[in-house]
């Protein structure tokens, strides 16, 4: 990406730990990039030379920003901002299905939303937000479901390592995401 003015935004996943030296020389036209690690890579100012840090937005994991905020380079950025979760970046477009109490299919909808990003679980893949309540007017509550790399030997219940809040609970095949927090979006529905 060195030296390319015309690039305006930047996805680093968290399992990015080190960022080579030029990556971003020269990108000048940057407007935001999306830094998902939770530990900030060591960059030097070459890595970021000629990026705007006045105007560009650093978006981090809300949990982290403090880390950010206290690292060598990343800490010139006037705009640190922390989004909800950790990691996914997901379509814009999604289709929901409401379920009645007892699991039977109420209705689906196509809508369009700034979707939160989901955690990162070493081991597991997020596979999608399931609706738990709530509609357009008053925000969507959502609950993020999870596969396991290793489906045979994956525990009911699993807590992640590198960060215990996070708990998995076996739910059939899949898993169900229990962090304490509320992940809700607003949108508006695909006519």
């Amino acid at each position: 990406m060195e030296g390319c003015t015309a690039l305006e935004e930047v996805f680093i996943p968290a399992s990015v730990t080190t960022i080579n030296s030029d990556a971003f020389y020269n990108c000048s036209g940057l407007k935001a990039i999306h830094n998902y690690a939770i530990t900030p890579q060591t960059i030097n100012e070459n890595t970021v030379k000629n990026v705007d840090k006045q105007t560009c937005i650093l978006y981090v994991p809300m949990d982290y920003i403090d880390l950010y905020r206290a690292k060598a380079v990343w800490c010139d950025f006037k705009n640190i901002i922390g989004v909800a979760t950790d990691l996914q970046f997901e379509e814009k477009v999604v289709q929901l299905s409401y379920f009645k109490k007892d699991e039977s299919l109420l209705y689906m909808e196509t809508q369009t939303w700034e979707i939160p990003h989901a955690p990162y679980i070493e081991g597991f893949v997020f596979e999608k937000w399931e609706v738990l309540a709530g509609d357009l007017n008053d925000g969507i509550k959502l609950q993020a479901v999870y596969k396991s790399d290793q489906a045979t030997s994956a525990p009911e219940v699993y807590t992640n390592p590198a960060n215990p809040v996070q708990k998995l609970i076996r739910r059939g095949n899949v898993y169900v995401l229990q962090d304490g927090k509320t992940y809700t979006v607003n949108g508006t529905r695909v006519e």
